[in-house]
């Protein structure tokens, strides 16, 4: 029988050697010490097979974030498809069954690229409304000056909103119906 703080120390060297997050001497290192510890101890393959598993709960915003959560458990896990998942509250909730290393990997994976996803769906949006200019023509009352970070910001929204194919609007007759 092999000690419960030895089985730890080795799923927690697991869990670093396989996480995407961790850099790449890190995840060597962690190899390097299970080997030699796996070696010195001579513990099995087998031990490691009752891992713990734990329920992951995302709340999502929205579809895309709902997306997203799908999508960091299959880099996670690194499977294709996610077979053991479930949905709370419509696309509110969901919940994966994974390891208790995955379930770390996942929940420090989601808080960083939602935050990313929600900067980057509100660029989108800019960009979208400019390439189908859909805003008043009459100018603006902000007269001041932008930083650098802002004018950036502004430069990489216009070039994405001409990489957008506009929406084309029914003949400007048919608009007028819906008014009688």
């Amino acid at each position: 029988m092999v000690d419960q703080d030895l089985l730890s120390k080795l799923k927690g060297l697991r869990g670093i050697m396989n996480a995407p997050s961790a850099a790449p001497n890190e995840r060597e290192n962690a190899k390097v010490l299970y080997n030699r510890l796996v070696t010195k101890y001579h513990v099995s393959e087998s031990e490691f097979l009752e891992e713990e598993f734990e329920l992951v709960q995302f709340h999502c915003a929205n579809e895309y974030e709902n997306k997203l959560a799908v999508q960091i458990c299959c880099k996670v896990t690194n499977e294709k498809t996610i077979a053991d998942y479930s949905y709370r509250k419509g696309f509110k909730e969901i919940v994966f069954k994974v390891t208790k290393t995955q379930a770390v990997e996942m929940r420090k994976q989601f808080e960083l690229y939602r935050k990313d996803l929600t900067k980057e769906m509100e660029q989108c949006y800019v960009a979208f409304v400019h390439a189908n200019d859909i805003f008043s023509k009459k100018p603006g009352e902000d007269n001041r000056e932008l930083t650098q970070e802002e004018l950036a910001e502004i430069d990489r929204m216009f070039r994405m909103s001409h990489l957008m194919t506009p929406t084309r609007l029914p003949a400007a007759g048919l608009l007028k119906k819906g008014r009688e």
